[in-house]
């Protein structure tokens, strides 16, 4: 109703105010129960993630050693694809090679990263 108050010079001039008011209500609902379960779920994955602690100094260790074993080829697409977050076709442009050979060194690199970390992708988790 505040909203309608503030702006009721040109609301007045609409066709239908009170369709205008009872729309601007109900959109203002609905953005406050969809904030409401937002924050919640926020809540539950905070709560979760801290009763779920796993140490990642071991996995961040692991991780390095399995991509120092990598070829540079193959370790510069994955840091670029994966940890920069790059894109094939932006990858291919800084590392001047075809988007092709970015697939394709980055699914041996990952297929190799499998296997020295032991994931195994059938089970979705680690062997």
């Amino acid at each position: 109703m505040a909203r309608a108050y503030q702006r009721w010079k040109s609301v007045s001039s609409y066709e239908n105010p009170a369709g205008w008011v009872y729309r601007a209500g109900l959109n203002w609902a609905r953005s406050r129960q969809r904030s409401i379960f937002r924050r919640k779920r926020r809540e539950e994955l905070v709560a979760r993630s801290t009763t779920d602690v796993v140490d990642l100094t071991d996995v961040k260790s692991e991780l390095m050693e399995a991509l120092a074993d990598l070829s540079d080829d193959q370790r510069s697409v994955v840091v670029l694809r994966y940890y920069c977050d790059w894109s094939v076709s932006e990858t291919a442009e800084v590392l001047k090679i075809t988007e092709g050979t970015v697939k394709s060194r980055s699914a041996r690199a990952l297929e190799r990263l499998r296997v020295s970390l032991g994931v195994d992708i059938s089970e979705g988790g680690f062997a």
